[in-house]
């Protein structure tokens, strides 16, 4: 089964300095352990965007995972510079999950408003389901969207 992973960027609010340390240290242990949920549940393919924060995350668990696991990792991104004003540090994350991935699209060359929803649709038109890291309700318009495609919707709440 195919699963898209999105998030409300929840995660990267408030005191979010440093991911080994509280409260990210446990929104990363969450998402972990979400991954593990899902893949026994029978997932093996992920499609995520990469943006940092539990997109970037997931996709770093899950190459980490993959050992052992028949798991996909598939990436989308959204446009050309997403990564552009990024440390350099979590710019070279980025790139080595994209040269780890089993594949990575490009979707625009240009930022525009509407970058990220073309993104996830192109994911969500691949899918099986969706899981939306962050309050129930969040990403109503990935939430209708998936809904339309007969995709299946989850929300997981990694900070309560």
């Amino acid at each position: 089964m195919i699963c898209t992973i999105l998030s409300d960027g929840s995660e990267l609010t408030g005191a979010w300095q440093n991911e080994e340390e509280e409260p990210t240290l446990t929104v990363r242990t969450r998402l972990f352990t979400l991954l593990q949920t899902l893949l026994a549940q029978g997932y093996e393919e992920f499609w995520l965007n990469c943006e940092y924060g539990v997109p970037l995350w997931a996709a770093e668990f899950l190459l980490r995972l993959r050992d052992g696991n028949p798991i996909s990792v598939r990436i989308t991104i959204p446009f050309e510079e997403q990564s552009t004003h990024w440390s350099e540090e979590i710019r070279d994350r980025y790139f080595a999950v994209h040269e780890q991935a089993d594949s990575a699209v490009l979707i625009g060359t240009h930022f525009t408003e509407d970058s990220y929803a073309a993104a996830g649709q192109y994911m969500l038109d691949r899918s099986d389901a969706l899981v939306i890291c962050g309050a129930d309700g969040s990403l109503p318009d990935a939430a209708v969207y998936a809904t339309g495609q007969q995709t299946k919707v989850m929300y997981a709440d990694l900070l309560s």
